[in-house]
């Protein structure tokens, strides 16, 4: 290189940051990227959550289903959202819906709003806070009573957005569009109609102003906004006083779709704290809408550069902005998504598979303990592998209280044989929020072993109306008209062997893991079953009750015709023994047992004087898998 050409490379100016990011087109490819990452998420990080939402919803290919929808404001919203919902039974495919239709919302927030692709990464700004509307979910949706919740804010957008799109557009149409948008729009699609409404007339508004429509119209843009904002408070109300919507409270008239009825008018006193984060992005909505209607028109395609280079600053921090948002919204607890893959696993019948899931875990929930312990009975290695897994009993990241009749109790009460409360729960959950999948498979297969098979008929025969059960419906239907098949299928050998003892109906306290161990161990019947005494004998020692072991001990004994007694009730028998001198026992045990059960005792005495929650954390590495170390160290275990 001659001293020329260096001369001409040192006169070169650098580029900007602004230049260098429009050179990379990092808005396209930010966008890209975004709902790349969300699908690949959805479909495969959260597959059995999606699958959990579709099983807590229900939509039926019947005229009485719609009608039924149509019952309340913004009813046709939620049976689109529950029509949708329905594909979430195959994740991958829910997934890719879900994540087309937020595109869609996107393209149409940058059409409306008139947002240039330089500045594209603003229109995600109400993706992510309708994104963070459903992920945050968690454990409401097994409680949460609007049906199609998962697709309200998502469907709502995009219809409210066609709607402001043609007003924007077409001016002449302005009026007429909003006031009756305003009333059909508010039937068809609740608050969604109304919030999208106070939006055009801003946006409305603020083209008058900039002069794109002529100052002309600015007053009368003005006295629209009033309008609309009193139609707003008028709208629901009129339809409550003239008798249109007779079965909603005047207090939600305004807030349906919007679950901030359930959420913050139902219990406002259970947790006033806790709630505010999952309306935030209700709020949020209308807030981001506005603002895109105060900017709209003023954003440059051109590209820019400068000493400030506030372009490229407002790019990153936009970028920074909507993964943060995403990011804290999305509902990341680790338990929750174990026992939704334990569920999903357990009606595909892939029981190694629920006991797998329980390793992925440190400190799990009782229901994670309960499938697992579930699983194990049903592979037959309950007594050799109980405690050899992670166990606890976390707290369930919920502000309220989250009980297992909801989330995982009816299907630990079918496996374990309690048929009359399985079907218990399914009708007070029905009644409650609705009948759902999840509800009538339960329904159906109690009835069926039950022997109520005109009754099991009633839920096939409403199953076989819906897309992706229909078959499910059928293969059960082939027992209502062949009972005896039923004793040979491999899925009901297990909790016929249970239901053997009968199956009286008690109260339960919505307690499931307390009422099962009481009913259990303590139940003396004729049954000869092994899975049932086996069952006896852990839940015995998971209430760490060594009298109670001893008893179901025995009768695990006498009932069975037994090779080996397995590897934890050896743990307890040497633990119990040693712990009460008076108690003899000829019960052979192996010498690795007896051999590992004196390195634990000396190495308790090693620690002497130490606090139990001091001595776990030495002791885990080496005798976590082992029943002594969950007699000592895992304490305060909450049944729910």
């Amino acid at each position: 290189m001659n001293k020329t050409d260096k001369k001409d490379v040192a006169a070169a100016p650098k580029k900007s940051f602004s230049a260098m990011l429009s050179a990379i087109g990092l808005p396209r490819i930010a966008v890209g990227v975004f709902f790349v990452a969300v699908w690949a998420l959805l479909a495969f990080w959260e597959s059995a959550t999606l699958f959990s939402v579709s099983e807590q919803s229900l939509f039926l290919y019947t005229g009485h289903f719609f009608r039924e929808s149509m019952a309340l404001p913004a009813g046709f919203l939620s049976w689109l959202g529950t029509f949708f919902i329905q594909f979430f039974h195959y994740p991958v495919l829910g997934a890719t819906i879900y994540v087309l239709l937020l595109f869609v919302m996107y393209w149409l927030t940058k059409k409306v709003f008139r947002i240039p692709a330089r500045w594209s990464l603003l229109a995600l700004l109400p993706v992510a806070v309708v994104l963070a509307y459903s992920t945050q979910m968690g454990y409401w949706i097994f409680y949460i009573k609007i049906q199609g919740f998962y697709y309200l804010a998502l469907l709502g957008t995009i219809v409210s957005l066609l709607v402001a799109w043609v007003c924007l557009k077409y001016k002449g149409l302005y009026a007429p569009v909003v006031l009756l948008w305003m009333v059909g729009g508010y039937i068809l699609f609740g608050a969604y109609a109304l919030g999208s409404a106070v939006v055009i007339a801003v946006a409305s508004l603020v083209d008058r102003i900039k002069g794109l429509y002529g100052s002309v119209y600015k007053v009368s843009a003005a006295m629209m906004l009033v309008a609309v904002l009193v139609m707003v408070y008028a709208v629901p109300l009129g339809m409550y006083e003239y008798g249109v919507y007779t079965n909603t409270m005047l207090g939600h008239m305004h807030l349906l779709p919007l679950p901030v009825h359930q959420w913050v008018l139902g219990n406002a006193e259970v947790f006033p704290n806790g709630i505010f984060d999952y309306w935030i992005p209700i709020i949020l909505l209308p807030v981001v809408y506005i603002f895109l209607a105060l900017l709209r028109g003023s954003l440059s395609p051109e590209k820019g550069s400068g000493k400030a280079d506030v372009y490229a600053v407002s790019q990153v921090a936009m970028l920074v902005s909507v993964a943060l948002f995403t990011w804290l919204y999305w509902f990341g607890d680790e338990n929750f998504r174990i026992e939704n893959k334990q569920n999903k696993a357990v009606w595909e019948e892939d029981w190694d598979a629920v006991a797998e899931y329980a390793m992925d875990v440190k400190n799990p929930t009782r229901q994670v303990i309960l499938n697992k312990n579930m699983a194990l009975l049903r592979l037959g290695r309950l007594g050799e592998d109980a405690f050899k897994y992670p166990d606890g009993s976390a707290d369930i990241a919920h502000p309220g209280a989250v009980h297992l009749t909801q989330t995982g109790g009816m299907m630990n009460y079918f496996q374990y044989g309690k048929f009359n409360f399985c079907y218990r729960w399914c009708i007070e959950n029905s009644v409650e929020y609705g009948w759902r999948a999840d509800y009538l498979k339960h329904a159906t297969r109690c009835m069926l072993l039950s022997g109520q098979h005109k009754l099991a008929m009633r839920y096939i025969n409403i199953l076989k109306h819906t897309l992706f059960y229909r078959s499910w419906a059928e293969g059960m239907e082939k027992y209502v008209e062949n009972p005896q098949l039923i004793a040979k299928q491999q899925e009901f050998k297990m909790p016929l062997l249970m239901y053997s003892y009968g199956d009286a109906l008690e109260l339960d306290d919505s307690y499931v893991e307390v009422y099962l161990s009481k009913s259990l161990s303590t139940t003396f019947t004729k049954n000869d079953a092994h899975i049932y005494n086996e069952a006896a004998v852990v839940f015995a020692l998971v209430r760490k009750d060594a009298n109670l072991f001893w008893d179901t001990m025995s009768r695990y004994i006498s009932k069975g015709k037994l090779t080996r007694i397995p590897h934890h009730f050896q743990e307890a028998i040497i633990l119990f023994t040693n712990l009460n001198k008076s108690v003899t026992t000829n019960i052979p045990i192996d010498f690795a047992v007896k051999s590992r059960f004196e390195s634990f005792i000396n190495k308790v005495q090693d620690h002497k004087g130490m606090k139990e929650e001091e001595m776990a954390p030495l002791f885990v590495e080496e005798y976590g898998d082992t029943y002594w170390y969950f007699y000592f160290f895992v304490r305060n275990i909450k049944t729910n």
